[in-house]
């Protein structure tokens, strides 16, 4: 099986294959880098990417959003370098993504950046230059537009009141937001009786729809983004609701919103 981490991210690919408890080979390219997963038994045992190898090179291809991949059923591990189970192993990425998630950003645009200034389109090189200093409008209405299959997003309080919103179909959003609102509280007595800690998202799956919801710091608080399921990629909605959710949460603080 062969594709795209835009349409299937790489923690997708693991947990697809472990869930599955497949012996397989996953190969990786992106540009001019390369790296390898390989499963036994529904378990990752060995990867490597560059000149590292184990958990290190895991969680370096988790963050890989752009590249293929091929998959090859059946292939033996050449060595036995990662012995985590793979529910920890992504456990432990996401702790890492949220760690590391601004400075990767800040790097990122400051790459863009550079790329554009070579180039002649100098207002292009001044939007991006201006990211950080965003609305919470203009944040929503960016973020919108990386997502496909794009339904709504919304910035709202479980006690109601929807702050900042854009739709990309006709969405009756006052019900949209009261169904979900009751749903998250459940969800947070559901997590308070277990003294579970703090609910970093969560998602509901539709027929049709991915609805996830991505608390920003504050537990009134939430990011809630709808996609179609079919065209949307799960791993990469996640990653997007993070890295947009801790500039949401300055931005608010920025309007006022939040003290």
């Amino acid at each position: 099986m062969k594709g795209r981490l835009e349409d299937m991210a790489v923690a997708d690919l693991i947990q697809h294959n472990c869930q599955d408890r497949k012996t397989a080979r996953v190969q990786f390219k992106n540009g001019s880098q390369k790296g390898e997963l390989f499963f036994k038994n529904g378990n990752v045992v060995h990867a490597s990417m560059g000149n590292l190898s184990g958990e290190d090179a895991v969680y370096e291809l988790i963050n890989w959003e752009q590249g293929t991949f091929d998959l090859a059923q059946e292939v033996e591990a050449p060595a036995i370098t990662v012995t985590r189970k793979w529910t920890s192993l992504l456990l432990e990425a996401a702790r890492l993504t949220d760690e590391t998630a601004p400075e990767r950003e800040k790097q990122k645009e400051a790459e863009r950046i550079a790329s554009l200034t070579r180039g002649e389109d100098e207002k292009f090189v001044e939007i991006i230059q201006e990211f950080s200093v965003a609305t919470p409008q203009q944040l929503v209405e960016q973020l919108s537009k990386k997502i496909e299959g794009h339904r709504i997003t919304c910035i709202t309080q479980i006690r109601g009141g929807n702050l900042y919103w854009y739709a990309s179909s006709a969405v009756e959003l006052e019900e949209l937001v009261e169904q979900v609102n009751q749903f998250v509280k459940m969800v947070k007595t559901a997590a308070d009786r277990l003294k579970a800690g703090k609910i970093q998202d969560n998602l509901l799956i539709t027929e049709t729809d991915y609805v996830l919801v991505y608390f920003l710091g504050r537990d009134d608080f939430y990011l809630l983004i709808a996609a179609d399921k079919t065209r949307a990629n799960l791993g990469t909605l996640r990653h997007l609701a993070r890295v947009y959710g801790e500039r949401m949460l300055s931005a608010l603080k920025l309007e006022g919103v939040l003290v």
